[in-house]
């Protein structure tokens, strides 16, 4: 076993490059949620990272992508790989997964004063409440409404979870607190249930954590919850109690007497339909983007289905999304295993999939545990002992050389701001 010599001139490279990347995709993202008219802002990292990466490769082929982001990376392959059968809305959806997905590939993280972040999103967050804000103080939890309700709740959770993980920081407690706040202010029931979830699977132990969690167990549950919003959104349990002489009472624009998701079941209904009377026709999906066809019997024709597991289900095909469950649970530390727990939550009952501005952050605080923790191992499957891993890290991260010959070393463990290399036998 050999030290690799770290060529100091490359780390620093690689520290400016990544380092750029990094503030402006998180400048652009806080710009773009300061007003509506601005929301654009997010996706010009889309024009700009390519250009960086270019220069970045001049000094330092390597490319390192963590585990977390597969079941994003897989999706745009998908996509892209079925691309006769995508619209103009599913192009869009793609370039709002890229937009969070490709800083995250090609840059590596570098270290950030995550309470100060933290502080600048709040902040940012209330200014925008100020600007165009609805100001009845009104609060509603059967409603999910208030006067500052907004998508940052999601971003409010996903730090939440993150100083769960941290609570050594001296600053944890006070941005736990401030989070909470920033949660019941901005209103979105999905990201509390999200964060019990999150931590409830943070106070397991490991060894549950590793079976409960295991990709192969989720990706069952995730195949029964589909299941289950198919046959609720088709109204299958109303046409049961029907059958039995039960009579049930439906709430005003419910898809059936068994929503209780303030509507969002009638939004699926037209898809759960079509998945029911033909599911093996949906192997391979209907491309995506073709789910926004399909809503033509509820009054927002056009608009999204507010279920990612559905989405995925219909556009990509059941192939890719049995793939994309399985994979979201590959990474196993901690942090990336509560938080994909929060964001399968999320995605029962959103479409924050294409919300770049929630799901950036989810890659930068996953970027930050790497660059903050010692090495530990990354996934390995049950009941696996001595598995060879080509690359090791807290989020664990498949690292590879572009255009280099063989004597390029595996690397082991995340870099930080040093740069650099581990050990290669």
């Amino acid at each position: 076993m050999a030290l690799n010599p770290v060529n100091p001139n490359m780390a620093q490279a690689e520290n400016r490059w990544d380092r750029l990347a990094l503030w402006l995709t998180l400048g652009l993202t806080l710009v773009a949620a300061l007003h509506p008219a601005l929301r654009h802002a997010k996706y010009l990292p889309l024009a700009v990272l390519p250009f960086f990466f270019l220069f970045k490769l001049k000094e330092s082929r390597k490319v390192s992508v963590p585990y977390a982001l597969y079941p994003y990376l897989l999706l745009l392959g998908a996509g892209l790989a079925l691309f006769w059968q995508n619209t103009g809305g599913g192009w869009k959806d793609l370039a709002f997964i890229a937009a969070y997905v490709l800083p995250f590939v090609l840059f590596r993280p570098v270290r950030l004063p995550m309470a100060g972040v933290n502080l600048a999103v709040f902040g940012v967050y209330l200014a925008a409440t100020l600007m165009y804000g609805q100001y009845q103080l009104n609060f509603s939890w059967v409603k999910s409404a208030t006067f500052a309700e907004s998508p940052m709740s999601f971003v409010a959770g996903l730090f939440l979870i993150y100083w769960l993980t941290r609570p050594k920081d001296k600053t944890a407690w006070l941005m736990l607190a401030l989070n909470l706040i920033f949660m019941l202010l901005s209103m979105k029931r999905a990201a509390f249930l999200g964060v019990l979830a999150a931590g409830a699977v943070l106070l397991m132990p490991e060894l549950w954590r590793r079976y409960v969690l295991h990709p192969l167990t989720m990706t069952a549950f995730n195949l029964a919850l589909l299941s289950g919003f198919l046959l609720l959104g088709a109204g299958y349990f109303d046409a049961y109690a029907a059958q039995h002489g039960v009579v049930l009472r439906c709430a005003p624009g419910a898809a059936n007497c068994f929503d209780a998701t303030n509507g969002r079941l009638a939004l699926i209904q037209d898809v759960a339909a079509a998945m029911l009377d033909q599911p093996w026709a949906f192997i391979l999906g209907e491309g995506v983007g073709s789910g926004y066809a399909m809503m033509k019997s509820v009054a927002v024709q056009g608009g999204n289905l507010h279920n990612d597991l559905v989405k995925i289900a219909y556009e990509f095909g059941l192939l890719v999304f049995a793939a994309f469950s399985w994979l979201l649970y590959r990474a196993r530390s901690p942090l990336a295993l509560a938080s994909a727990v929060y964001l399968n939550v999320v995605f029962c009952f959103d479409n924050v999939l294409i919300y770049t501005g929630v799901m950036v952050f989810f890659g930068l605080l996953l970027g930050q545990a790497r660059v903050r923790e010692p090495a530990s191992v990354g996934p390995t499957s049950v009941g696996q002992k001595g598995e060879a891993s080509t690359s090791v890290g807290q989020e664990g991260e498949a690292s590879t050389s572009v255009g280099q010959g063989p004597e390029s070393p595996t690397e082991v463990g995340p870099t930080g701001e040093s740069g650099k290399r581990g050990t290669s036998m």
